[in-house]
């Protein structure tokens, strides 16, 4: 949870130029950006990125079903804790091996 603050954090700083902003700033680029910095800028596995997502909807599901924000920006995000890649290689390894 530390990890995933300090994450959003970091991410804020470094793409908006500020040490903070309002949850009603969040939009669903903002979540696809961060997914981003997290993979390329973080270099981070598809698993852990996960994660650190499911930490950030958590927090806005709470906020948005609470009253604090008018809209869950969340609601069209879909990632998966599995990567495509894993699966191409194996894919790959099994047509090799017939």
């Amino acid at each position: 949870m530390e990890r995933s603050r300090k994450d959003v954090a970091e991410f804020i700083q470094s793409h908006y130029h500020r040490t903070d902003m309002s949850m009603l700033e969040l939009t669903p680029e903002f979540i696809k950006d961060f997914a981003a910095y997290l993979s390329t800028d973080r270099g981070l596995a598809n698993g852990t990125i996960w994660q650190r997502c499911m930490w950030l909807k958590g927090v806005v599901l709470r906020a948005h079903y609470n009253g604090k924000i008018p809209r869950n920006p969340f609601a069209q995000f879909h990632i998966s804790p599995r990567s495509a890649l894993p699966l191409a290689r194996a894919r790959t390894a099994r047509k090799g091996s017939s």
